[in-house]
């Protein structure tokens, strides 16, 4: 498994930051995530972050069935 770090507040990015800056894209998930459609999603967080990034998957021709969702209502 291998973990990229990103972030979204290039005001606050910390010195030594070594990720990506923004929020993710396609652009992201295809350098990063080798046979990208073939992997499952797993999106966890406040409903908006959730919904935005499942979209943006859809996008990038993720299937439905390989997204899992979990909302934190009223976050």
């Amino acid at each position: 498994m291998r973990k990229i770090n990103v972030i979204n507040d290039k005001k606050n990015k910390p010195v030594n930051f070594n990720g990506e800056v923004g929020h993710i894209t396609e652009e992201m998930i295809r350098k990063y995530a080798e046979a990208y459609k073939n992997r499952k999603y797993y999106i966890s967080g406040a409903s908006p972050m959730v919904e935005s990034f499942k979209k943006t998957l859809l996008k990038s021709g993720i299937k439905r069935t390989k997204i899992i969702t979990d909302y934190f209502p009223g976050y």
